[in-house]
């Protein structure tokens, strides 16, 4: 055997351990010592079965993590895991898997090509491969059709779906699952398997087809839905058809169908799109820091309202214990902020999403005091700034209590946008933004000046990770995703400079796949913090302020955006609608550069915002502000609601060519009217650089 896999025979049973820490990857040197051993083992007189199973990793069981996903973006390397699981499946003696630990994709694949498996309590299983746009490739969805029904096995795959091993609907993959050790629990039921001859290859099961006519009627409904859905998925009709095969064809036929519906999709763009954000969501946190930071055991949140309560529910669901505290409040007024995270936590156990004990322990972690002191008993602080007085305030105060060298992190701000109220604490603070409440979203950005000190990097980094969330960094001024919007912003209002009107702009650019639209975005934002935040980026490059003439007559007639009923749209029972008013007022302003109202076909609207995110990320990562191209794919997608599909701005210009979008951006120069606008699309240095070298975005 090789060093990844190891062989042993005891008491009749050949035992395969897989030996590929961390997570027993199936890589193909795992994969050519599984051949190796299941060959060796049937060539074994003294060996009746086969038992499979991943060594253990610090203590805690884990069959394998699937495939490595790099593999992916080369030609397939032979023996592929189609092939292993062929060999596993005809074996003359049975072979049984141990599922420990997160056994997903092609590690379910593999298991699902034996003859048994026995799982552990807390084992979890599924077949998410569509969440990668890839369907399963080496049999997965055959098998767990024969096994389970059309219904159940296209419930698992078009949902890419993470059950327990020990949930009923897990029943029909699993036989056994045991709280005492599945090692030894498989060896018993490999013998029992044995000296039976109980066992039958799960491609030609029967339970999954016995009853075809609700079989057939399920694939019809699946079909029916994934049409009337309308979105270009490749792996999701390729998972439909080889669960409708795995009915209609021969075991061997179906096998082959399936490998050959899988070899056309990992090849497609879609699924190279999913696998880069995968991976580049991943990789951004270290591109932040390096560091093992401070076990963070309790937060201390200094502020109040909505977003204090959302960083306080995050925590509290990682295990948190949380210190709420609002200085200088009366007790009354700090209490309110409790009873936003009790009602968040009410509305979970009504909905069914959280079960009572649940929220009991969840609260009785939670600690809520107007006296500051008490905030040093944190590992990390978190500060809520309400206005620009009262975050300078609080960030005083914090620095005051927090012990030197702990993190302390500013939501929503920026730590240079403090001033002296830092004082000697830069290298401790480190600025963080969500994209919606905290307990909502699935992504933080951080922003980490030159000087932060490595543990305070750390500290936000390991703070991100234990709510569960991706980290993403810049070294700027600004979010990453705040100059994002705003180069985007930047095209749109040259646009309406043009002519083109908002709501054009904003159909074309939803339709695209380019988030909800620039004018709903900014009406969402609040139009005067939007103009404080472009005046203010200004005001730091030494740049004119990218605020529209439109922008400024809105704010003036207090058109402040969807808090206020009317922005850019108007809002009738919370829907936005174009607003005849906002184009009058468009023409007049138009009028006066001698320019009136035009079409813009969607094809150059959308061309347009492409090249402006790629042209400002380019220059994020040639000021050093953004940390790597993956990091803007991952905010594009996450932040701004850029369509996943296309990988993020810089994935999707690669797959276009950088040059086709850098010579996007030099007749968009030559068409402009104004020399702000002139400027704005020279494309930078790194770009240049780039074309002329025939080089791409490195994730």
């Amino acid at each position: 055997m090789s060093g990844l896999l190891s062989y042993q025979c005891r008491d009749g049973v050949a035992i395969l351990t897989i030996q590929n820490p961390p997570v027993n990857a199936l890589t193909l040197g795992v994969r050519k010592g599984l051949m190796l051993g299941v060959e060796h083992a049937l060539g074994d007189e003294t060996a009746r079965a086969v038992v499979i199973h991943g060594n253990s990793a610090g203590g805690e069981g884990q069959f394998s993590a699937g495939i490595d996903l790099s593999e992916y973006d080369h030609p397939l390397r032979a023996p592929w895991l189609a092939g292993v699981c062929s060999l596993i499946e005809q074996s003359s003696k049975p072979v049984v898997a141990v599922l420990e630990g997160r056994v997903l994709g092609a590690a379910f694949e593999l298991a699902l090509a034996c003859h048994g498996r026995v799982a552990g309590a807390q084992a979890r299983i599924g077949l998410p491969d569509i969440a990668l746009g890839l369907s399963t490739g080496s049999g997965g969805a055959t098998r767990a059709a024969r096994l389970a029904g059309a219904g159940a096995a296209l419930d698992l795959l078009l949902t890419g779906g993470v059950i327990g091993a020990a949930s009923p609907e897990a029943q029909p993959f699993v036989d056994q699952v045991t709280k005492t050790d599945p090692m030894e629990a498989a060896i018993e039921f490999a013998k029992t398997l044995a000296a039976t001859g109980g066992f039958v290859a799960a491609s030609a099961r029967e339970d999954g087809v016995a009853d075809p006519a609700g079989y057939i009627a399920a694939v019809r409904g699946a079909r029916a839905g994934f049409d009337s859905a309308g979105e270009d998925d490749p792996a999701a009709g390729a998972l439909i058809a080889a669960v409708e095969a795995a009915q209609l064809l021969p075991s061997e036929a179906a096998l082959a169908f399936e490998a050959a519906q899988f070899d056309d999709v990992v090849s497609g763009a879609r699924s190279a799109s999913l696998r880069h954000l995968y991976a580049a969501e991943r990789r951004a946190a270290g591109h932040i820091s390096h560091t093992t930071g401070p076990t963070i055991t309790t937060l201390s949140i200094v502020g109040r309202g909505a977003a204090a309560a959302g960083v306080a529910v995050a925590a509290l669901d990682a295990g948190m214990q949380v210190i709420l505290v609002d200085p200088g409040r009366a007790a009354q007024e700090v209490q309110k902020t409790g009873g936003d995270i009790t009602r968040i936590y009410g509305a979970a156990v009504q909905a069914g999403r959280l079960a009572s004990q649940a929220r009991q322990d969840r609260l009785e972690r939670l600690k809520i005091s107007d006296d500051p002191a008490v905030m040093r008993a944190g590992d990390i602080a978190v500060l809520i700034p309400i206005g620009g007085d009262d975050g300078a305030a609080l960030v005083t105060e914090a620095c005051q209590h927090m012990p030197e060298g702990r993190t302390i992190v500013t939501l929503g701000r920026t730590p240079d946008g403090f001033g002296d109220a830092v004082g000697a604490r830069s290298a401790d603070l480190v600025g963080v933004l969500f994209d919606r409440a905290a307990h909502l979203c699935m992504m933080g950005e951080l922003a980490v000046p030159q000087g932060t000190a490595p543990d305070a990097e750390a500290g936000a980094v390991g703070l991100l990770r234990r709510m569960h969330k991706i980290a993403v960094g810049t070294r700027g001024d600004l979010f990453l995703s705040q100059a994002l919007l705003l180069g985007l912003r930047r095209a749109g209002d040259e646009m309406l400079a043009l002519g083109v009107s908002p709501y054009a702009i904003d159909t074309a650019l939803r339709a695209a796949g380019i988030g909800q639209g620039i004018y709903a975005g900014l009406d969402a934002a609040g139009l005067r913090a939007a103009a404080y935040l472009a005046e203010s980026a200004a005001e730091e490059g030494g740049a004119q302020a990218a605020v529209s003439p439109l922008q400024n007559a809105l704010i003036a007639a207090d058109r402040l955006g969807h808090s206020t009923g009317a922005g850019f749209y108007r809002y009738e029972g919370g829907m936005a609608q174009p607003d005849g008013e906002v184009l009058d007022l468009h023409r007049a302003l138009l009028a006066q550069d001698d320019a009136a109202p035009t079409q813009m076909p969607a094809a150059q609207i959308v061309a347009r915002a492409e090249a402006a995110l790629v042209l400002t990320a380019a220059r994020l990562l040639q000021s050093g502000a953004a940390l790597a191209a993956g990091d803007l794919d991952v905010v594009s997608v996450r932040a701004l609601g850029y369509r996943r599909a296309l990988g993020g701005p810089l994935h999707h210009a690669n797959t276009r060519g950088v040059y086709r979008v850098a010579a996007d951006m030099r007749r968009f120069a030559k068409m402009a009217r104004r020399p702000q606008d002139q400027a704005f699309w020279a494309p930078c240095d790194l770009l240049v650089d780039m074309v002329k070298n025939g080089r791409r975005f490195e994730a």
